[in-house]
């Protein structure tokens, strides 16, 4: 995730994405019997990370322990108190777990051309609507 958000120029929301899409992947390895695939876009201000697997049958709940020693249990309580949204999408074959985090200060925000003839429209698994577009951090991956 870090040297994705370096080429998208977006460095500063590298250490709570990391964080947050490590409890997600590391909940969808520990509660599922299917490997995740991760999403990420920045779209409406907001960066968006998804976290792919393939069973509808195991949405996550916020719980808390009290108990100090506990190895789990505080991981989507972190996701909550760090996103600035989070939520769960069931899919046809399976769920998305997924969080926004504000990217309002993303460098390329007031210079997208989302409305133009050559973006092509993708809708995330989330439900919200996103442009897919060419731009400096496509240069990057070729080199």
């Amino acid at each position: 995730m870090t040297g994705l958000l370096e080429r998208w120029e977006a460095s500063h929301l590298s250490e709570t994405a990391n964080l947050l899409a490590s409890e997600l992947v590391s909940n969808a390895v520990r509660h599922t019997q299917s490997g995740p695939s991760i999403t990420a876009a920045i779209v409406d201000g907001f960066l968006e990370v998804g976290v792919n697997d393939g069973t509808r049958d195991k949405v996550p709940q916020i719980c808390c322990t009290d108990d100090l020693t506990a190895e789990h249990g505080r991981g989507l309580p972190i996701v909550e108190a760090l996103a600035a949204e989070w939520g769960t999408t069931i899919l046809p074959k399976g769920k998305q777990v997924w969080f926004r985090l504000d990217a309002s200060g993303w460098t390329y925000l007031t210079a997208c051309r989302c409305k133009a003839d050559h973006a092509d429209q993708v809708v995330l698994d989330s439900g919200r609507q996103v442009y897919a577009i060419s731009g400096p951090w496509d240069d990057a991956r070729s080199g």
